[in-house]
């Protein structure tokens, strides 16, 4: 049996335990989730086959989102596989998200949460404001909190749950950015 991973960072008094652990050629990732992650539910049921775009699973935007001048749209994927994604209109947000992919930095995304779902960002019913995104090495694990937690939990935000609806999931990374379709 091996072991990979992080497996003992610190943040604000908590353990956090990721890892990744291969038993007899099966890969498994998980770790201890951080508080707001306690709880979490079944993700959201799947949309029919004929509401997903077929050109996400190939890194485009779905059918009829165009990218005006000035916005650029990215996706970011969390330690549990579920990916999301947001809308940039600053152009040096834009060129900021381009290096961090190009050269692989390890930066997080931030952003204040818009209890309201996107065309581009399904199945999820909520998206980030575009004007306040932002990306940093360090976040407050008191923004941290899992895609579905926020998803299943969206009534709550700005009181209870994410009580400034700053939003910062520290197991999430830059994937890629996303093309209109052709």
């Amino acid at each position: 049996m091996s072991v990979r991973g992080d497996l003992g960072r610190r943040h604000s008094g908590r353990w956090r335990l990721f890892g990744v652990v291969v038993l007899g050629g099966l890969v498994m990732a998980g770790g201890c989730a951080p508080h707001s992650d306690r709880g979490q539910t079944a993700p959201p049921p799947a949309l029919p086959a004929e509401t997903v775009a077929p050109n996400v699973a190939q890194g485009g935007l779905p059918p009829g989102i165009r990218a005006a001048a000035g916005e650029a749209y990215f996706e970011m994927e969390t330690i549990l596989g579920d990916r999301f994604v947001f809308k940039l209109v600053d152009a040096a947000r834009i060129r900021q998200a381009r290096d961090i992919l190009d050269r692989k930095l390890p930066k997080r995304v931030s952003g204040r949460i818009i209890p309201r779902p996107q065309a581009y960002n399904r199945p999820w019913h909520f998206h980030l404001d575009p004007a306040t995104i932002e990306f940093s090495y360090l976040t407050d694990d008191r923004c941290d909190a899992a895609i579905h937690y926020v998803e299943d939990h969206l009534a709550e935000i700005g009181e209870g749950v994410l009580p400034q609806q700053r939003w910062c999931p520290l197991s999430s990374r830059l994937t890629r950015e996303l093309l209109p379709a052709q």
